[in-house]
């Protein structure tokens, strides 16, 4: 009884060894290495957000001066005012289709970069764990310790490439921007009023430069519509991999925990065994 006293009393002692002298630290180690990445995710939904909307402030800056080119010019050559409106709708139209794909194009390099910055954030944090269980390993295990086998495989073999894929394609699903410049064209007025096109009739110089104040207006009414429209679009995206971001966060924070629960685990066995040493006496 005596011998088997012992045996268990060493087997407690050594279990409690391993879990101070390698659990503990490995846990600590890939706990603090998960909240820097986990840190570091949260900040490139922040960088993606800002690129996205630089990408459309910068396309909206583009069609507007385009626009003022182009209306400019047919103003200098001579137009009706009754033919300004329409002129500028059939430009807006022309040109919206095109901005539409450079946004639409722009984006999805976007979310391309996004996804594979994540994939490979998480590839080293994995790559990191295996390093740290090795390290923690070899530097303070015991004898004893080195028979056992913790291996932690983060995410129960979730595959995260392919949880970041799903979710650049979820965000291109949700960004749907077909449209979205012609809805702005409800912001424009009427381009020039009946006095001023009655004067007009007396007065070339007035009547074009009465034309080109009509398109400046217009211009950054439709300019601030488009902006309103293309942040409504743009937020659904963002809103979107905000939240598959989260969900991806959430798989790798339940195994995180897992090696907590491990640790815990051991230091509940390696306390039973004790007592068990101890009543058999």
């Amino acid at each position: 009884i005596k011998t088997i006293t012992t045996k268990v009393h060493s087997a407690a002692l050594a279990l409690l060894a391993e879990q101070r002298d390698v659990l503990e630290p490995l846990c600590q180690d890939i706990q603090v290495d998960w909240a820097k990445v986990r840190a570091q995710l949260e900040s490139d939904v922040d960088v993606f957000e800002k690129s996205i909307n630089a990408i459309g402030q910068s396309e909206i800056q583009n069609i507007e001066t385009t626009l003022r080119q182009k209306m400019y010019a047919r103003i200098e050559s001579g137009i009706d005012n009754k033919e300004v409106q329409p002129l500028f709708e059939q430009a807006l139209e022309s040109e919206s289709k095109s901005l539409e794909k450079r946004v639409q194009d722009k984006m999805t390099r976007k979310l391309d970069e996004f996804g594979t910055t994540v994939s490979e954030r998480l590839q080293r944090f994995t790559e990191r764990v295996d390093e740290l269980q090795s390290a923690n390993r070899g530097m303070n295990a015991s004898s004893f310790g080195k028979s056992l086998k913790f291996d932690f495989k983060f995410g129960n073999g979730i595959n995260y490439v392919g949880l970041v894929s799903s979710l650049v394609g979820g965000v291109l699903m949700f960004w749907n921007p077909a449209g979205w410049v012609l809805l702005s064209i409800g912001a424009l007025t009427a381009v020039v009023g009946l006095a001023k096109a009655v004067w007009g009739l007396f007065d070339d110089d007035f009547k074009k430069n009465e034309q080109r104040k009509a398109v400046t207006k217009n211009l950054s009414q439709l300019k601030q519509s488009m902006m309103d429209e293309f942040k409504k679009a743009s937020s659904m995206a963002v809103k979107e991999i905000t939240q598959k971001t989260q969900q991806l966060q959430a798989e790798v924070e339940a195994s995180v925990e897992q090696t907590k629960t491990i640790s815990s685990e051991l230091k509940h066995v390696a306390v039973k065994l004790q007592h068990l040493s101890t009543s058999i006496n």
